[in-house]
């Protein structure tokens, strides 16, 4: 509960930048794919990128002709693939998070009134909302259900996480706002673990890393 109270203040001051900038502000709907796996010196070789969803609700406020600044409201399915054997048969596991992301981006945008390229820089915090595993074996059907995030113990699940974001896109004017398609790299700075004394000295961090691709349009609130 006290997680979800967090988020929710986080959601009201996100809101409330709309409020603050007032003029000179659009905002967006974009959808697409994301594609990420875990970072862990561990994890062996069969490990693979899984494909998941990705949406956004960008507000981009403008500091100049050239710089703004760009909070959103993000859904984002993260996790990993592994594919191997059991007992003679192929073994397919895929496990999926659901985040709920605030990113915070630095923009520099360039072109003309009909198209400009641009670039962002920044970072953002999530929190993860659910998670599932899904395991095929053999000829089997797959089958998918949710996992409990461990919270009691000397070793818990971290459901925070802060990341650093970078990437490019484009705007191609349409009708009275212009349409959207963004690249973007994401790379976890916190560990999916947390611990109640100290670390072992062997740990490994396990960080999510991967990347989206997304497409939508975005409208001005004002001028």
């Amino acid at each position: 509960m006290k997680n979800l109270q967090s988020l929710f203040i986080l959601l009201i001051v996100f809101f409330s930048l709309g409020t603050v900038f007032g003029q000179n502000t659009s905002i967006g709907l974009r959808a697409g794919a994301s594609y990420f796996t875990i970072d862990n010196d561990l994890i062996d070789e069969d490990a693979n990128y899984t494909m998941g969803l990705n949406l956004a609700i960008p507000f981009e406020y403008s500091l100049s002709s050239i710089f703004s600044l760009q909070p959103e409201l993000n859904f984002t399915q993260k996790g990993i693939e592994f594919d191997g054997t059991q007992d003679g048969e192929d073994l397919y596991i895929k496990l999926r998070t659901n985040y709920v992301e605030l990113p915070v981006l630095f923009k520099a945008r360039y072109g003309n009134d009909f198209i400009k390229g641009y670039a962002f820089v920044g970072p953002s915090i999530g929190f993860a909302a659910n998670r599932f595993i899904s395991t095929k074996i053999g000829d089997g059907d797959c089958e998918t259900e949710s996992i409990d995030f461990i919270t009691e113990g000397d070793v818990q699940d971290q459901r925070w996480e802060v990341s650093a974001i970078g990437g490019v896109g484009i705007d191609i004017a349409a009708g009275p706002g212009a349409f959207v398609v963004d690249v973007r790299y994401a790379l976890g700075l916190t560990d999916d673990s947390k611990f109640d004394g100290d670390k072992p000295t062997d740990w490994k961090k396990s960080l999510n890393k991967g990347c989206t691709l997304s497409v939508g349009y975005k409208i001005p609130l004002g001028k």
